[in-house]
């Protein structure tokens, strides 16, 4: 699998999370765990395989899928903190890519239980605004593999287009979706 693959997969993914986080709960946690497996495997130093990555992701989004469907608590938990953590991290490379490692592991963890914070407390507008953002870090990633001479401003437009529009038709969609039992 090449590199264009994958970004075709993470901008696919970025947007079925950006618009539809809400609407299926299960379906939702296994895209973040696509995204996130993808994601760990490509912040390991020296592991380049797309399909060690996309295995990685494919396991976690199965594992995340089945805990949605049956221990949702257990599954709000690692949801919240892995969006959280992807969240930060994302943000981290795009504002300060020169970092120390034990610093940038430090606010990764912090934004994982802000965001497993988020979701336990304020699990509709977080997930709202959570999956919007992370769909919209996800499709400017992808965007960024696929174009890879991009203008770092058309990136973040694309990214908050993406988060904006997601966060809205699903806050618009909100009244149709029951919330799940935690």
């Amino acid at each position: 699998m090449d590199s264009t693959l994958m970004a075709i997969i993470l901008i696919a993914v970025g947007l079925i999370i950006a618009f539809l986080g809400r609407r299926v709960f299960w379906l939702f946690a296994a895209l973040i765990g696509l995204g996130a497996g993808i994601a760990i495997v490509n912040a390991i130093a020296g592991v380049t395989s797309p399909v060690f990555a996309l295995a990685v992701g494919i396991g976690l989004a199965i594992i995340l899928a089945l805990t949605a469907r049956s221990l949702t608590r257990v599954a709000i938990m690692v949801i919240g903190f892995l969006l959280g953590a992807i969240i930060a991290s994302e943000l981290l490379a795009a504002l300060t890519p020169a970092m120390a490692s034990w610093l940038r592991v430090i606010i990764i963890v912090g934004g994982g239980i802000l965001g497993w914070l988020a979701l336990r407390y304020f699990f509709a507008p977080a997930v709202i605004i959570m999956s919007a953002v992370a769909g919209g870090v996800l499709v400017e990633d992808g965007l960024a593999r696929l174009w890879t001479t991009a203008p770092e401003f058309l990136l973040w437009i694309v990214f908050a287009a993406v988060a904006i529009a997601g966060g809205v038709y699903q806050w618009n969609a909100l009244k149709d979706v029951p919330e799940p039992e935690h």
